[in-house]
């Protein structure tokens, strides 16, 4: 995590704001019931996708706070509105993940940053596919098409201190 501490601050030393922080660090762990998991890999999922994360928006929330038009962006998932078994350490790690994002959200407001927590609909990733072994890949969108769709979002949104949440 001191890479993470570092980067936050090489940012605000350089450039004094930051005008989009994108938050994606994640990993799958097994798909198991969730007391068959291992606790050193449920540790491990927290740790990449909430802890890492937290981490990350702690290093960089001056920066973010800075900008004239702040963003930031939330890669979690639907199972956080409609989970599904076997899916447990990565199902509670997104949930916690929002959780935090709602509570940063409510903490500051006044800040003029905007919030998103994105709901992707399947995309053709190495998670994607140790999830789901052998899916027909060309229903799923490719990640390039998912970039251009958030984009698309992101640019189309000017209001301040929102918090929007979507399917993507």
């Amino acid at each position: 995590y001191n890479g993470i501490d570092r980067l936050g601050y090489e940012i605000f030393e350089k450039f004094k704001k930051l005008d989009l922080l994108v938050m994606n660090a994640a990993i799958l762990g097994t798909l198991s019931p969730l007391c068959h998991q291992k606790p050193k890999e449920f540790e491990e999922v927290l740790n990449t996708n909430l802890i890492a994360n937290f981490r990350l928006l702690r290093s960089l929330e001056l920066s973010l706070k800075q900008s004239k038009s702040g963003k930031l962006c939330v890669i979690s998932s639907k199972l956080t509105t409609n989970p599904k078994p076997f899916w447990g350490a990565y199902s509670v790690s997104k949930a916690a993940l929002e959780q935090m994002i709602y509570s940063w959200h409510l903490e500051n407001k006044k800040e003029g940053v905007n919030v998103y927590i994105i709901h992707p609909k399947p995309i053709n990733t190495k998670l994607r596919k140790a999830a789901m072994p052998g899916e027909n890949e060309k229903k799923n969108q490719t990640p390039y098409q998912a970039a251009q769709k958030l984009l698309s979002v992101l640019s189309k949104t000017k209001n301040k201190s929102n918090l929007i949440t979507f399917d993507l």
